[in-house]
């Protein structure tokens, strides 16, 4: 699942030409919800918090969301939530 979601996350940022993003574990259960993977919200806080050794910010701040469609393509609304923010050297170096 890890594997998966670094790969997601990958794609997203080469898409929108980032270095880094912003996600909460319910953005992440959503993209992941649309592969053949099934998962959830305490599977996926344990991968950020323990696995990837991630802080998410301490109040809700904006940040922009990703969302996965159906065809591939992904777009970034503006949401307000408690996110960790995930560098692109990070996952490219561990996947």
């Amino acid at each position: 699942m890890e594997k998966e979601l670094a790969s997601i996350l990958l794609m997203v940022m080469e898409e929108h030409d980032l270095q880094e993003i912003n996600l909460c574990p319910m953005d992440a259960l959503n993209a992941l919800s649309k592969t053949r993977l099934r998962t959830d919200l305490t599977q996926i806080r344990k991968i950020l918090k323990q696995d990837w050794k991630l802080e998410n910010t301490s109040n809700s701040n904006r940040y922009e969301k990703f969302t996965l469609w159906e065809n591939g393509s992904s777009n970034l609304p503006t949401t307000k939530g408690r996110y960790f923010t995930i560098n692109k050297t990070f996952i490219s170096g561990s996947f």
